[in-house]
C-alpha cells in the first residue's frame, strides 16, 4: 500500500525529533564536558591555593619563631653604679641573654632561606590569591627589619654591658674600702676626708686602706671611662670623669707619699690638694653634663647622669618591644 500524506508527516516529525534530540544531546555533552573541565580546574585551583597557603604559613611561622621569650629588661639599673653584687650579677645575666638571643636571631635570619613563591598559574581571581602572593614578601621584609632592629638594640646593650658591671664593682670596692678605713680609725671617723690618727706611727698600717680609698678606685675608673662610655650621648661626661679621676688618683698618690713621710705638714698639704682636685673634678663634670644633657634638668650632676642612663634603658626596651610588635603585626 503506497504511503499516505499522514505517514509522510509522521516520518518528518520523527526525523525532526531525532535531529533535535541529537542536537540537545550534543549541546548537553559540550556543556557537560565544559562543566567537568571547570570543576576540575576549580579543584586544581583550590589545591594550588591550599598548598601555597601551607607553604606561606610555614614560612611565616619560621619568621615568628625569631621572637624572643621577652624583651630586654634592664630595669634594675640605677645609673649610679651602686647596685649590689646580686643585682650586678642579674644585669650580667640579662646582658648574656640579650647577646645570645641576638646571635640566635642573626643565625636564624641567615638560614631562613628564600620566601616561598606562589605559583603563577594560581588564578588572581581565586579568593585570597592576591593577598597570598604578597604575604611571603611581607614576611621576609619583616624578618629582615626585625633582625636589624634586634642587632642594633643588642649592640647598644652589649656596649653598656661592656663596662657598667665593672664600674659598679669599682664603686662597691671603694665603698668597702671606706668602711674598712673608718673601722681602722680611732681618733676620727671621716674616712672620705683622709683623717689620720694623731700618732704618726700608726699611719703605715693604714696605707693599704688609704690607697684603696684615694687611689685605686679613681685610677681604675679613669682607665675604664677612657675606653668605655655607656652611650654616645654621655661621651663628654665620660671624658670629663676620666680626666677628673685621673687627677684625683695623682692627688691620692701624693697623699700616700705624705703619709709615708709621716709629716703632718705634708699630709695637710696633700689633703688640701685632694680637696682642690675634687672641686675641679666636680666643676669639670658639671660642665660636661650641661654639654651632654643641656641646661635644663633637676638634681646635681650625678642625679642627671643616672637619670639619663635609666632613660636609655627604657628607650632600648621600648625599641625592642616595638620590633616585636612590628613583626607580629606584619606576620602574625
Amino acid at each position: 500500500m503506497p504511503p499516505t500524506a499522514a505517514m509522510y508527516r509522521r516520518r518528518r516529525i520523527a526525523t525532526v525529533v531525532a535531529l533535535l534530540l541529537i542536537v540537545v544531546l550534543g549541546v548537553a555533552a559540550v556543556f557537560g564536558v565544559r562543566w567537568f573541565q571547570q570543576r576540575a580546574e576549580a579543584e586544581r585551583q583550590q589545591e594550588l591555593y591550599a598548598t601555597s597557603a601551607e607553604a606561606v604559613r610555614a614560612y611565616e611561622d619560621s619568621v615568628l619563631a625569631l621572637l624572643s621569650p621577652g624583651v630586654v629588661t634592664l630595669a634594675m639599673v640605677t645609673g649610679t653604679a651602686d647596685e649590689s653584687a646580686e643585682t650586678v650579677a642579674g644585669i650580667q645575666e640579662e646582658c648574656a641573654r640579650v647577646s645570645e638571643y641576638a646571635d640566635t636571631v642573626e643565625s636564624a635570619w641567615t638560614t631562613l632561606g628564600e620566601a616561598p613563591e606562589v605559583p603563577d598559574d594560581l588564578d588572581e581571581d581565586f579568593p585570597g590569591a592576591a593577598q597570598l602572593r604578597v604575604r611571603p614578601g611581607q614576611a621576609q621584609s619583616a624578618a629582615q627589619e626585625y633582625a636589624a632592629a634586634i642587632a642594633d638594640a643588642a649592640k647598644q646593650v652589649a656596649r653598656f654591658c661592656g663596662g657598667y658591671p665593672a664600674l659598679a664593682q669599682i664603686m662597691a670596692q671603694q665603698d668597702t674600702a671606706v668602711t674598712s678605713l673608718t673601722e681602722s680609725l680611732t681618733a676620727c671617723t671621716e674616712a672620705e676626708e683622709g683623717c689620720l690618727p694623731q700618732d704618726t706611727s700608726a699611719w703605715p698600717a693604714l696605707r693599704g686602706d688609704l690607697e684603696a680609698v684615694f687611689v685605686t678606685p679613681h685610677r681604675e675608673r679613669a682607665q675604664l671611662l677612657a675606653e668605655w662610655c655607656p652611650t654616645d650621648a654621655l661621651a663628654p661626661v665620660c671624658a670629663a670623669r676620666a680626666e677628673g679621676d685621673s687627677a684625683l688618683a695623682a692627688a691620692g698618690d701624693a697623699y700616700l707619699d705624705a703619709v709615708d713621710s709621716q709629716s703632718r705638714e705634708a699630709v695637710a698639704a696633700a689633703r688640701a690638694g685632694i680637696a682642690e682636685e675634687r672641686e675641679a673634678a666636680d666643676a669639670l663634670l658639671a660642665a660636661a653634663v650641661t654639654e651632654a644633657l643641656g641646661e635644663s634638668g633637676t638634681g646635681g650632676s650625678e642625679e642627671r647622669i643616672a637619670a639619663a642612663i635609666r632613660e636609655w634603658t627604657r628607650t632600648v626596651q621600648a625599641e625592642w618591644l616595638a620590633a616585636d610588635e612590628a613583626l607580629m603585626r606584619a606576620v602574625g
